[in-house]
């Protein structure tokens, strides 16, 4: 019992065999059918019928950049109909079109670029966390050592003032070279490590330490601010993402 599904699923390309199987005839008894006149007649018209919605369809699709960015990304026609009201053989369609494609290179050209930066960003960040993560334990070593030679030089001064002669202007002289160090950076702290260290006491990180003190680049805060006020706002910034796996 034909009907007009019947030449709509046949115009569209589905096989004799699998139409056969649905409708309960062999696919030579179908293929006979299709042969006759008026089932020709029927076949053209379905066809027809079936290329007008296409257009349809192909009419209705609004094509804009981010549309090409999605497929060149990587994002499946199935996934990306959905968000412009179209089936995705239509995209399929759409994409086969010249000016489509070459829009389509196009787009794939600048999600490689993208790409690339975001790459070469990440490297960078990479690079400025290890330089102050040796910057801020260099740092640590060398005050770890002047504050050891502080304990030695109070240590012999002690021990002198048991000695005859320890109240003498000279023994003082003695005593003063002895406690005599060079600032710590703490020491030297500029008006921009001030406002620094004062962002990243509230959570700030890296960004927040470049507006604060009005530096531009993580190059500049590298050899400007102490490195253990950045070494806290890296640790602040890997914070949320910290927080945000243990949450998962």
């Amino acid at each position: 019992m034909p009907d007009r599904e019947l030449f709509r699923r046949r115009a569209s390309g589905e096989t004799l065999r699998a139409l056969g199987s649905v409708y309960g005839v062999s696919h030579t008894t179908l293929g006979r059918y299709f042969g006759r006149p008026q089932a020709r007649r029927q076949l053209k018209q379905a066809g027809q019928l079936l290329r007008a919605e296409r257009y349809r369809r192909l009419r209705r699709l609004v094509p804009d950049p981010e549309l090409f960015r999605r497929r060149a990304a990587g994002e499946t026609l199935r996934a990306l109909a959905p968000d412009y009201g179209v089936r995705h053989t239509t995209l399929g369609r759409y994409f086969s079109r010249p000016q489509a494609r070459r829009q389509l290179r196009q787009a794939g050209q600048l999600v490689r670029a993208e790409r690339q930066a975001a790459q070469a960003r990440r490297r960078d960040e990479r690079r400025f966390e290890q330089q102050v993560r040796r910057k801020a334990n260099e740092q640590a070593a060398l005050e770890r050592e002047q504050a050891r030679r502080d304990r030695a030089a109070r240590a012999k001064i002690a021990a002198r003032r048991h000695r005859p002669g320890a109240g003498s202007a000279f023994a003082a002289f003695l005593d003063e070279q002895d406690l005599r160090r060079p600032p710590t950076r703490a020491d030297l702290h500029s008006g921009n490590d001030h406002r620094a260290a004062r962002v990243v006491a509230a959570g700030g990180g890296i960004a927040a330490v470049i507006e604060a003190t009005g530096l531009r680049t993580r190059e500049n805060i590298l050899h400007l601010i102490d490195p253990q006020i950045l070494k806290q706002a890296l640790h602040n910034d890997d914070a949320p993402a910290a927080t945000t796996e243990s949450a998962d």
